[in-house]
């Protein structure tokens, strides 16, 4: 899923958040990237960015039991 939001305080904005929530997050400076529950990857960029230009994300590591 690809979010586009005005603004890169806004991308930042979310990052924050996210991190705050105990989510990992991967942002190269353009685009953050991160696992929903279901560890579909969500996206979120500037409107005009396109996510597909950005680098590609790496795996999170699955936890340990």
């Amino acid at each position: 899923m690809s979010i586009l939001v005005p603004t890169t305080e806004d991308v930042l904005a979310v990052d924050e958040r996210m991190r705050a929530h105990g989510v990992q997050t991967r942002h190269d400076g353009e685009t953050l990237r991160f696992d929903d529950p279901w560890r579909n990857l969500v996206t979120v960029a500037v409107a005009g960015v396109d996510p597909a230009d950005s680098p590609q994300p790496q795996p999170l590591p699955l936890p340990t039991p």
